[in-house]
């Protein structure tokens, strides 16, 4: 698989994972029944699928830990406040960035400028990129990202005592 399709096939799953978070959020169905559902209603690849699942999954497995991260470096920014399309966008990537090693933190930067552009508010790109690059820094800082990707062995994100 080319890089083209493997950019073309993550940034499709990532909308899709990006547009059932915001099914989920506005109608409070649980995640594992909706999703059964939601696949039924989208014929995709199988890529696309895996992809769009793992993030999902991993959202849902690790949402409480990746929304305190979130909520810390959102500057005054309770959860509750954020509009859901940006607060989705910010779990996905931040769940690529702790979670991901094969995606490169810069990639997955990129990837929520573009979806904050193409789904969110004026406003939503530079305030998604504010809090990513300041959650990117503090992974970087207790060694959790490395040039590459992730040094899985090294400091568990949510256990770092420097959040700074």
């Amino acid at each position: 698989m080319g890089v083209d399709t493997i950019v073309g096939t993550r940034r499709h799953s990532r909308e899709l994972a990006l547009q059932f978070l915001y099914q989920i959020d506005i109608t409070g169905d649980d995640y594992k029944t909706a999703l059964d559902f939601f696949w039924q209603n989208f014929k995709v690849t199988d890529e696309v699928r895996k992809f769009s699942n793992q993030l999902i999954d991993g959202i849902f497995l690790h949402q409480k830990d990746n929304d305190s991260l979130i909520e810390k470096f959102s500057d005054n920014w309770r959860l509750h406040r954020i509009a859901k399309v940006d607060l989705n966008i910010l779990r996905i990537a931040v769940f690529e960035l702790a979670h991901c090693p094969e995606i490169p933190p810069k990639v997955t930067l990129n990837e929520a400028i573009e979806l904050a552009k193409k789904y969110g508010s004026r406003d939503s790109s530079s305030f998604i990129n504010g809090v990513l690059d300041r959650i990117n820094l503090m992974l970087q800082k207790n060694g959790i990202i490395i040039s590459k990707g992730h040094d899985a062995g090294s400091v568990d994100p949510f256990k770092a005592e420097k959040y700074s």
